[in-house]
């Protein structure tokens, strides 16, 4: 059966400044009366324009028993001739053939530590929900937006009531960004129909340091740029020496390469040619031996 793909991109360049997470607690839908006629949260993109032909939507308004406010996010995982994840982005969805792109953002000048929110969640055998925070600026001599902050929160477990939840953000670089996407998902990269992700009063808490993020016992480890071309760049830094095994993975989770790197203790810097990769999102994971860490990388 196919199935619907989430590919994080960006495509328009915001102007610096702060802004907060646009309509934050959903409180506020406008409906239309396209197809069967269906409610959207204002100033959130869902991929109900795209099922209405079908009569069916995984992005809906809840009411009853809000945590905070009147209404809040619904996001649920159905068939419409394929399995459509429920989604909702602070940017624009683009649907072609199962893919779904994602392109724009809110102006944000800010390095916030976490996000923050209430949500309820469970998710289909097979499937996993997430939520996905972009933060990236604007680079005008490479003509590109560069990455500084990454972070896709796979859902663990079940939350069957209304929690608060809180997660930390995970830095690649010192600067300030200039826009944010954030990407709420009742399925990962395979959807099962009924897997669900409920989310209400998002916001961003807290400042990041200064420094970049560490990952575990003294070391960092992450890839750069994304969007890349040709080259990406792997950052390896620990206390010790270590034999250092880089994949790249496609979303389904088939292997596309693999390089081993012999690293020195302190910081390493590895070129990666991915120039016979097509175009999308990849999984790339780097392996010191002991520990285990995985990024994501969109390749144009």
């Amino acid at each position: 059966m196919k199935q619907i793909f989430i590919l994080l991109c960006i495509s328009i360049v915001c102007k610096p400044s702060f802004a907060q997470i646009p309509n934050a607690g959903f409180e506020t839908w406008t409906h239309s009366s396209a197809g069967g006629g269906y409610d959207t949260p204002d100033n959130w993109g869902t991929t109900n324009s795209y099922t209405t032909i079908a009569s069916t939507y995984t992005c809906e308004k809840g009411s009853s028993g809000a945590p905070s406010g009147s209404n809040y996010l619904v996001l649920t995982t159905k068939n419409c001739g394929v399995n459509v994840p429920g989604v909702a982005v602070t940017g624009v969805i683009n649907l072609v053939g199962t893919t779904v792109s994602i392109s724009g953002g809110i102006p944000f000048s800010s390095r916030p530590a976490s996000l923050k929110g209430y949500w309820q969640y469970m998710a289909s055998i097979g499937d996993q929900g997430h939520i996905a925070i972009l933060l990236s600026k604007w680079n005008s001599a490479a003509g590109r937006k560069d990455t500084i902050s990454f972070t896709d929160y796979a859902l663990p477990g079940m939350v069957m009531v209304w929690n608060t939840f809180t997660i930390p953000l995970t830095y690649r670089s010192t600067v300030a960004p200039d826009s944010a996407i954030i990407l709420l998902s009742s399925s990962g990269t395979v959807p099962v129909v009924n897997s669900y992700l409920w989310v209400d009063s998002l916001s961003f808490y807290g400042t990041a340091p200064s420094g970049l993020s560490t990952v575990n016992n003294g070391v960092t480890a992450s890839v750069y740029p994304s969007p890349a071309a040709g080259t990406v760049n792997v950052m390896y830094s620990g206390l010790a020496a270590k034999e250092i095994t880089v994949d790249i993975c496609d979303l389904a989770g088939k292997n596309l390469l693999t390089q081993h790197f012999t690293s020195i203790a302190g910081d390493n810097k590895f070129p990666l040619n991915i120039s016979n990769i097509a175009s999308g999102m990849y999984i790339v994971h780097i392996s010191d031996g002991g520990h285990l860490y995985t990024d994501k990388i969109v390749i144009e």
